[in-house]
């Protein structure tokens, strides 16, 4: 939340029923950086942006962002100048290898980030001679939250490799006390889809769940609702 809340709208626009339940939660951290030790910033979620207009007020920077929804949240926050690396593939390696193309590499960047990076940012663009500070604006937490009556089941949406596990055990508890459904799985990323694959093989009873994994083309939520079809 609020991105489940704001992901369950989407698909009941579509015409289906919405059930919310999230499998990771954000929990801001607190880590002591210089306001004013950098030129740009660099976001790889709506969650790290969140986290760091919470603990600085500097907006007259650019963003780097990794997709189009962390850019509409920047513009919202009120980012003078916001960058996109949605159409060159809208995940952490496209936006590393965006700023390397178009960045001054004379600037300070920093990179506000989860405390278990999926992507070794700082790294990626250090090794082309930036300079980048980074720290840990929040951590993303696995929860197991109670699903209702898995009879009507159809679907389930994974935006990221790292909600894999907790939404394998969360399905499994969950489908361990009826027969289980054939579930469409639809995925963020071919990460993602690998990531699912491994958790369900481990999960207790989710070895042989019937079950269509489907990638979205592109790395974001859009891409993934048109994968949703109704006659499933």
């Amino acid at each position: 939340e609020p991105g489940a809340a704001k992901t369950a709208q989407a698909v009941a626009a579509l015409g289906f029923e919405a059930v919310v339940a999230p499998v990771l939660e954000a929990r801001r951290l607190r880590p002591i950086f210089d306001p004013h030790g950098f030129d740009a910033l660099i976001f790889t979620s709506v969650n790290a942006l969140d986290a760091f207009c919470a603990l600085c007020s500097r907006r007259a920077v650019t963003a780097w962002c990794v997709g189009e929804a962390t850019a509409e949240a920047a513009r919202r926050r009120g980012f003078q100048r916001v960058v996109s690396a949605a159409h060159e593939g809208g995940d952490a390696r496209a936006l590393a290898e965006r700023i390397a193309r178009d960045a001054d590499v004379s600037a300070r960047l920093f990179h506000p980030a989860a405390k278990d990076l999926a992507f070794p940012m700082g790294d990626a663009l250090r090794a082309q001679g930036f300079t980048v500070g980074e720290a840990a604006v929040y951590e993303t937490v696995p929860v197991l939250p109670a699903l209702p009556d898995p009879a009507g089941l159809s679907h389930a949406l994974l935006h990221s490799p790292r909600a894999a596990a907790p939404a394998a055990q969360t399905l499994a508890r969950t489908l361990a006390r009826t027969l289980a459904p054939a579930l469409t799985f639809i995925v963020i990323s071919p990460a993602a889809a690998a990531a699912l694959e491994t958790a369900l093989a481990e999960a207790p009873d989710m070895r042989n769940l019937v079950r269509d994994i489907r990638i979205s083309a592109f790395p974001d939520e859009a891409s993934m609702l048109q994968r949703l079809d109704r006659s499933d």
